[in-house]
This record gives structure tokens, C-alpha cells and sequence, in this order.
């Protein structure tokens, strides 16, 4: 575990990673409730220039669902109106191709029940809040490892 006084990483150079090329120009659900993170992530992501498609709500994230195509998500876990566990758990029962979706769980409760909880519902992979890029990264890559899921292309 990094220690707060570690040296952050910069994300562009981890974008020129060759372990997260596979991760570039991806089609990404951002479901987060708070404004901040929402621009934290942005501002992580932005190096790896995704399509990043941004929901407040659960209930949103599968609006989104119905008329876009994604390569991951990344979910919130505790939101209003319908949690991230709750849409997770809803993608997962859908008879829709998206229901092998690569679902990344954001939370700020990595007590091993929360974990358990995630997996439970769905969720690949989680990535504890306040996040780095690094750690974003890394558990981007791991779910789409997981969960191979065609990618929702852009001319491919």
C-alpha cells in the first residue's frame, strides 16, 4: 500500500505503459455520484483517451446501458436512488449482450464484507476511494483480464 507521502504518479506516463495499452480509446460508464470523483477519474483517464460516459445513479447507469455501447464500468457502490451493488446485480440477471460487462467497484469501505459484497453482486474487481491512478489502472486491466468482454469498438 502506497504511503500518503509517496510520490504520485503521473497518468500520462502511465498511459505509455505497455501494460495498459489495451486499456486505450476504450468506451467507459463512469457511475459516480459525487461530482469530484467523477472529475478525479476524468482527470486520471483523460492520458488514455476513452469515451468516458458519465451517470449519477445506478437507475441512470442502465439507461446508459440501454442505449450505449461500453467496454467496463466503473460503479459506485453507495449512491442514491439505486446503488451500485443493486445496477451491478440488475446487469448481471439481464438477458442483454452487456450483461458480461466488466464492472469495476469504487468504494470507500475495502472492509473484506464490503469486498465479498462486491464480488457477490457482480462486480469483477474494486478500487478503493480516494484512488490513484495507478490503482485505477491496475483495476481496469484486471476486470477487462476477468471478464473478457468484446470491446465496443470505435471503427474496429
Amino acid at each position: 500500500m502506497p504511503h500518503p507521502g509517496d510520490a504520485f504518479p503521473d497518468p500520462d506516463i502511465l498511459a505509455a505503459d505497455s501494460r495498459f495499452a489495451s486499456l486505450h480509446n476504450l468506451r467507459l460508464l463512469l457511475v459516480e455520484d459525487n461530482l469530484i470523483n467523477r472529475e478525479v477519474a476524468r482527470a486520471f483517464l483523460k492520458p488514455l483517451q476513452l469515451d468516458i460516459r458519465e451517470a449519477e445513479t445506478g437507475l441512470q447507469a442502465l439507461e446508459c446501458l440501454q442505449s450505449g455501447a461500453f467496454d467496463a464500468i466503473l460503479m459506485d457502490v453507495r449512491m442514491p436512488v439505486m446503488d451500485g451493488l443493486d445496477a451491478t446485480r440488475r446487469i448481471r440477471a439481464s438477458t442483454a449482450a452487456w450483461r458480461d460487462i466488466p464492472v469495476v467497484a469504487m468504494t470507500g469501505n475495502v472492509s473484506a464484507a464490503e469486498i465479498d459484497e462486491c464480488h457477490d453482486a457482480g462486480m469483477d474487481t474494486h478500487l478503493a476511494k480516494p484512488f490513484r491512478p495507478d490503482a485505477l489502472f491496475a483495476a481496469l486491466l484486471e476486470a477487462r483480464q476477468r471478464r473478457p468482454y468484446p470491446a465496443a469498438g470505435h471503427g474496429s
